[in-house]
């Protein structure tokens, strides 16, 4: 993939003209859905099998999985930068890969693509004269609380830094879909603590739905809604969190900590931490489970 086109799905595409307002486009409940869906790259080599797949906002789908099980590829097929080689993927209904679908969706990618002559700012400016509802004082102010400085250029940026911008530019496009692939990557703990209330938040407030890969379960999961479990390019598990919640408690969990989450009371935010865990295992158990198999 090209680093200017990842540049033109996060900030709609530099060409000469302003995207109206995306409020118009969602007639219907924001999610995604793939339908018998493969992709195959050059020698053959299947990246994705038989995906079947449906997810509606507002959530936040964990897409987990170890190297190589396809969480890359299944996001840039849903951003529209690959096309399946079979089957079909739809973003809010609408197919995608017959058109630049950047109106209706963000996409982040691992190396945080910018614009390395344009300060934070700048970047802010840019996407605002492009888009009519972009929120510039949204994502200043999502930059301010990060940390960024606002005038140094993105090539002078940390790689956390230039990823803080990414994530601060797509949460302020107007966009009800959005695509992470590894944010956490970079990001130190108290960035990534940011990322995952503001995310919570966001979703919560615009009713969007977020697709967030990683290997960092255990944070991921404190988000996450659902959780989508791939290998070697198949759907392994796609269960919601509050089904894994359920099963451990279930069989006997990890005790208080978790049921007290479960129940919502007052001692449910100092249960974070257990629920992350709760949910590390239930994906390592299936990633050794569907590595077994292989």
């Amino acid at each position: 993939m090209h680093e200017y086109d990842q540049r033109n799905l996060l900030l709609d595409g530099y060409r000469g003209e302003r995207i109206p307002s995306l409020m118009t486009l969602h007639d219907e409940p924001h999610g995604v859905k793939l339908s018998a869906l493969n992709l195959a790259y050059r020698g053959g080599r299947l990246a994705l099998r038989d995906l079947d797949l449906e997810l509606r906002g507002p959530g936040i789908a964990a897409i987990v999985g170890a190297n190589g099980a396809g969480k890359s590829s299944l996001l840039r097929v849903v951003a529209g930068y690959e096309h399946p080689t079979s089957g079909s993927v739809k973003v809010d209904g609408r197919n995608v890969g017959g058109g630049h679908p950047t109106r209706w969706l963000a996409y982040v990618g691992p190396s945080s693509p910018l614009f390395s002559g344009l300060s934070s700012v700048e970047h802010v400016r840019f996407a605002g004269a492009l888009q009519d509802d972009f929120d510039g004082g949204a994502a200043l102010a999502r930059l301010h609380r990060y940390g960024v400085p606002m005038d140094q250029p993105a090539s002078r940026l940390s790689s956390g830094e230039r990823m803080q911008v990414s994530i601060a530019l797509a949460m302020s496009k107007g966009a009800r879909v959005l695509l992470f692939d590894e944010p956490l990557a970079p990001l130190d703990p108290l960035a990534r603590q940011m990322f995952v209330s503001e995310l919570e938040a966001f979703v919560s407030k615009t009713g969007a739905l977020a697709l967030v890969s990683s290997h960092d379960i255990a944070d991921v999961g404190q988000l996450s809604t659902w959780l989508v479990l791939l290998s070697h390019g198949s759907i392994v598990a796609s269960v919601s969190v509050a089904q894994v919640l359920t099963m451990s408690a279930t069989a006997g969990g990890p005790g208080p900590a978790s049921e007290h989450w479960l129940a919502g009371g007052p001692a449910a935010g100092s249960a974070i931490g257990a629920r992350g865990e709760l949910i590390r295992e239930f994906v390592l158990d299936h990633m050794r489970a569907a590595r077994n198999e292989a």
